[in-house]
């Protein structure tokens, strides 16, 4: 056996015993109020993808101030469709809408002239004063509105087909980086009419001032047209609140084109009922033409005594109902 200094053993066991209380000590504490260096990186990382208090409360107020502008631009929306209802179409805005570069006193004038002339070739063919008088009334009241309102129409058609080619320009000029005014002044001189011409009065009411949304608008009260209207809407909008215009005129493009395949098969599906109108509407004046050619004067008690009168004007009343009544079925609003 070895001979150790019995000192040297006593002071080595002492050594080892103190060594192995403070890595116990150590190992104790540790584990209470110590953390590992994975809890510390588990910690860290967390704290890098969680928002601080600042951010969040930057967000609170960036949503604030989005849901705000949302309800102030639909309160806009509102008070000004009120305002569409209420406001009633005068007959200037009628002439804009028509396309017709005319005064009002050039209107009048011209629709004295035709009530003239229609009450004229009634006088000629009929020789009653009352059927004179009733076309006197019919050429100076009806036809210049009827003729209104058919030019109105053909304009409307004119535009909202060149509407969707209009804003896929801009949607393409906005994607290549030029400005929405500059798409706007493209479509002003290349597009064909009406679009030229409205589009040019747009840019020319931007040069007094007046801002993009606020001229769609005033355009759209010129030629009442939804599509219009919603693309007024969206560049409103975009102006106020920001987002991705040509991803939205793109959108608004496509669904300009389904409605107006939406309404080319409905007007196809109802082209019968059309004709049938057209038909019955026009049976009663075809007979009457037909019995005077064949036997002159079988007709004449009908425009001669009191009760023929009568039952020419019931006849037109009822007829007049019934191809109102059939109109309102046939004509669908998308």
């Amino acid at each position: 056996m070895l001979n150790l200094d019995p000192q040297l053993v006593q002071i080595a066991t002492v050594f080892i015993v103190t060594a192995i209380v403070l890595a116990v000590v150590y190992t104790v504490l540790n584990s209470i109020f110590g953390k590992s260096k994975a809890d510390m990186r588990q910690q860290n990382i967390s704290n890098i993808h969680k928002p601080s208090a600042n951010v969040a409360n930057d967000s609170m107020l960036n949503n604030r101030r989005t849901d705000q502008k949302r309800k102030e631009i639909q309160n806009k929306l509102k008070k000004r469709e009120k305002g569409k209802k209420n406001k009633k179409v005068t007959m200037p805005q009628r002439l804009l809408q028509a396309g017709l570069g005319i005064s009002i006193n050039i209107f009048y004038v011209l629709s004295v002239v035709c009530g003239v002339v229609c009450a004229f070739l009634a006088l000629m063919f009929t020789a009653n004063l009352m059927i004179a008088g009733g076309a006197l009334f019919i050429g100076i009241i009806g036809v210049p509105r009827f003729v209104l309102n058919w030019l109105k129409k053909r304009r409307q058609a004119k535009f909202l087909k060149e509407l969707p080619n209009a804003i896929d320009v801009v949607v393409r000029g906005v994607r290549s980086g030029l400005p929405l005014n500059d798409a706007l002044k493209m479509i002003a001189e290349e597009a064909a009419e009406p679009l030229r011409s409205e589009f040019s009065l747009l840019i020319n009411e931007q040069k007094m001032g007046i801002t993009i949304q606020e001229g769609l608008f005033r355009m759209n009260g010129r030629l009442e047209l939804p599509e219009l209207n919603f693309l007024a809407i969206v560049v409103n909008i975009q102006q106020t609140m920001g987002g991705n215009l040509s991803e939205t005129l793109a959108n608004l493009s496509k669904i300009i084109r389904d409605r107006h395949k939406m309404r080319a098969k409905i007007d196809a599906m109802s082209t019968e009922a059309k004709s049938s109108a057209a038909i019955i509407g026009a049976l009663p004046g075809l007979i009457i033409l037909a019995i005077s050619f064949m036997s002159p004067g079988y007709m004449d008690p009908l425009f001669e005594t009191q009760m023929g009168h009568f039952m020419i004007g019931g006849s037109i009343f009822w007829m007049t109902c019934g191809i109102l009544v059939m109109r309102q079925m046939i004509n669908m609003k998308i």
